[in-house]
């Protein structure tokens, strides 16, 4: 092993993802670049930690630069090399590897996790506020879906519910008629938010959008929405790659296509977040809105800054 080899290929994986480009493939083209020179760092010692976190953020990079469909590979493929990078007393230190770590965590919905790593993270650098700030944003944010979720008995009134629950009751009569024969559309059959199971399931769900979470820091990859189905019961709705005012929005129906339900529980010093969510990612694919599709223009890839102060 040539040690001086090792750093070199770490330095030039760092400096390709630091070069201004013209256009964006040319920034395509250095990060898989950079991700490959890191992996040749590794070949040289794959038990150098500052090599894992290198590859880490290569990965990071080209994951908020790719395509819905090639992003669940890069996912893992991120996570993973961070969670070698911080098995390494030194590198588990270092406030941009956990902070850009919280943020792969974050967009697979680990909350409790990423908000760890965010408390990790401003203990070993306290005067980086904006750790302690993301964290407590967050936090505010899991207050704000708990209470958003309560909308059907203290908001809503009685006649407008009715309304509401009545609509929806006979969009999804329509349905069952009009997809009876299509597999695509799971022969028209629908079901309730609170007949779901956790996981993706093999139905159509029918809501309507009663109220938007704001997330004025822009922490969430998401929209958020507050749901409402035909029984009356609410669910939180996170949706991926929406360009922020072109979404759906309050008063509008949705039709989710195999709806993904997830149960959350997070905990952290003292405090306890509890809510189930369904999650869209492709939601070119996975809804309509208005019994109409999304349109490219309202969808876009999410951008991010990754954190590399010991990069």
């Amino acid at each position: 092993m040539n040690p001086m080899e090792k750093r070199a290929l770490r330095n030039l994986s760092i400096m390709l993802r630091s070069n201004r480009c013209d256009s964006m493939e040319e920034k395509h083209q250095n990060i898989v670049k950079s991700i490959e020179l890191a992996k040749k760092a590794l070949e040289y010692d794959v038990d150098d930690y500052h090599s894992w976190a290198i590859l880490g953020n290569a990965y990071l990079t080209l994951f908020f630069m790719s395509s819905i469909g090639s992003r669940t590979d890069l996912l893992v493929r991120c996570k993973s090399a961070y969670q070698k990078a911080i098995n390494d007393p030194i590198v588990r230190t270092k406030s941009d590897v956990l902070f850009n770590y919280s943020t792969v965590l974050q967009y697979d919905e680990e909350f409790e996790q990423a908000i760890k790593c965010l408390h990790d993270a401003y203990r070993y650098d306290p005067e980086w506020l904006e750790l302690s700030n993301k964290k407590q944003q967050l936090l505010n944010l899991f207050a704000d879906i708990c209470q958003g979720n309560k909308l059907d008995r203290t908001v809503i009134k009685a006649k407008k519910l009715a309304s509401i629950k009545e609509q929806l009751q006979s969009e999804e009569s329509r349905l069952k008629c009009q997809f009876q024969n299509e597999k695509k559309f799971f022969n028209g059959q629908t079901k309730l938010i609170d007949e779901l199971c956790e996981g993706p399931n093999d139905c159509l769900l029918v809501c309507r959008i009663v109220s938007y979470i704001a997330d004025p820091h822009n922490l969430f990859f998401s929209s958020i929405y507050i749901t409402i189905d035909s029984r009356g019961h609410t669910i939180t709705l996170f949706v991926y790659d929406l360009v922020k005012n072109k979404g759906p929005r309050p008063g509008d129906s949705l039709l989710i296509l195999k709806p993904y339900l997830r149960d959350y529980r997070i905990k952290f010093n003292g405090q306890e977040f509890q809510f189930k969510a369904l999650r869209i990612v492709d939601p070119l694919q996975e809804m309509l809105v208005n019994n109409m599709p999304i349109t490219k223009d309202c969808v876009a890839i999410p951008t991010i800054n990754v954190t590399l102060k010991s990069d």
